[in-house]
């Protein structure tokens, strides 16, 4: 009797694109091969007597769940069936920076690059910080933007929550101090200058005072993006310090220097 049959009755796939695998058909007849799913294709699609089929899944599966597929054989009125599972992917998701920190002034705002495979909500704590947007799926990017200025002499901070795919991501955003004023390494010592401003090239950082623990500083435009952050770890009293601003746009900039005792905010003009 014409019986076209088939071995194994399963296949499992792995949860990415192109991965395949065979299964024999014996049979005395010719026999068409189809399947009931998108994702999935089978190669030869006819044959005839004993042969052997590729199953391929033709896209990733991205759901954490897995997925099925019915692939049939059929010859002179009878059929045999095999069942294809495609896995899961496996959640992934991750963000960074880790830490990010924004100027003081409202409307200032960073980046969250977000890495997924999976659908995710974002939330903060704190009611000065806006983040956008609050859930998505698959990779992507969160802007949290300072709906207010800190007017506080210290930094503050917020912790950002993406949750997915049972994961669970944090990102530390901090609000710089709001302080204005000559750059003092402390009370009523003589502060750093800064030259030429404008400038079109280099400016220079000089010292009045020896400065021996870490000075930071950090270049804003004037969205309060962060361009460039630095630390000298020892600046001699009258030594001069290069910040090459040769690459930047003409137009105004923020420089922030800070140490721990002191914080300065200067404009710069570049030309």
């Amino acid at each position: 009797l014409p019986a076209p049959s088939t071995s194994p009755g399963s296949i499992s796939l792995e949860s990415t694109a192109g991965r395949s695998d065979d299964f024999t058909v014996s049979s005395n007849i010719d026999w068409t091969v189809s399947d009931d799913a998108a994702w999935l294709s089978v190669s030869p699609e006819s044959g005839s007597g004993n042969g052997t089929v590729t199953v391929t899944a033709d896209t990733e599966n991205t759901s954490d769940a897995d997925r099925t597929a019915t692939v049939t054989v059929s010859g002179d009125g009878l059929a045999e069936t095999v069942t294809v599972t495609q896995a899961g992917s496996t959640p992934e998701l991750s963000a960074e920076p880790g830490t990010l920190t924004i100027a003081s002034a409202a409307g200032s705002n960073g980046n969250i690059t977000l890495t997924s495979n999976t659908s995710w909500s974002a939330s903060d704590n704190a009611n000065w910080l806006a983040i956008d947007p609050t859930s998505g799926s698959d990779n992507g990017s969160i802007v949290a933007t300072a709906s207010s200025e800190n007017t506080s002499a210290s930094d503050r901070s917020a912790i950002v929550t993406i949750i997915g795919g049972g994961l669970t991501e944090t990102v530390i955003v901090t609000q710089e101090a709001n302080s204005t004023g000559i750059f003092a390494v402390s009370p009523g010592k003589a502060g750093i200058s800064v030259y030429p401003n404008p400038a079109s090239g280099s400016i220079w950082l000089k010292s009045a005072e020896d400065l021996l623990i870490g000075t930071e500083l950090r270049l804003y435009d004037q969205t309060g993006k962060l361009l460039m952050s630095r630390t000298i770890d020892r600046l001699l009293r009258n030594e001069s310090h290069e910040i090459d601003i040769t690459q930047l746009d003409a137009g105004v900039y923020i420089l922030r220097i800070s140490s721990p005792d002191s914080i300065a905010v200067i404009k710069l003009f570049k030309l």
